[in-house]
């Protein structure tokens, strides 16, 4: 009897985290789809409770609820779309934190993540936005990576010089990075 319990335990937590992640990868389709759902339902029922037999007033209605409905789906899929881009910019941020852990998984699965959603190699790769100082990076994939100091990785690159105050080339490469921080965001306040 316990096996069975435990079984459903283990296949009710699986179930609950396969739904949770099609929420979070759908959330505005979800969200749009229950809005017209809504609209659809609201429009045949005021259609039929307040439409009357008169032309003029059912034009009235359906142009008065298309105005409102158009508002209303308008103002939710903006909001929804900036709580999207909001959620985006904060998971950046996560993931650059993380990538300078000093707990190798840790440090691993982020510079992973940034892979895969394609923000380790592209021009304004967020490396370049991370304290790699005690990150453990022994292994991660940076192939192609833009690094604090806007290098490049390569085999060859010593990540000494990101994460390891004493390394010789640390305070040269420390002050490179402030260098090109600051340049930066001079180019935000222009």
């Amino acid at each position: 009897m316990v096996d069975k319990a435990k079984t459903f335990e283990e296949t009710f937590g699986e179930r609950n985290v396969e739904a949770e992640k099609l929420r979070r990868d759908y959330s505005l389709e979800l969200l749009i789809l229950g809005a017209l759902i809504l609209f659809a339902a609201g429009y045949f029922f005021g259609r039929a409770q307040y439409g009357g037999e008169s032309p003029s007033v059912n034009d009235g209605y359906q142009l008065n609820l298309y105005t409102e409905g158009l508002g209303v789906i308008v103002t939710v899929v903006l909001v929804s779309l900036v709580n999207h881009l909001f959620k985006i910019r904060d998971l950046k941020k996560q993931l650059v934190n993380r990538a300078g852990s000093t707990f190798r998984d840790r440090a691993l699965d982020a510079i992973e993540d940034l892979r895969e959603n394609e923000w380790l190699t592209s021009d304004n790769g967020l490396l370049k936005k991370a304290n790699l100082v005690g990150a453990k990076l022994e292994g991660a994939n940076l192939e192609l990576a833009n690094l604090p100091d806007g290098t490049q990785y390569s085999n060859n690159v010593d990540l000494g010089r990101f994460t390891n105050v004493v390394h010789p080339d640390f305070a040269v490469t420390r002050q490179k990075i402030h260098k090109i921080r600051k340049e930066i965001r001079k180019r935000k306040e222009s």
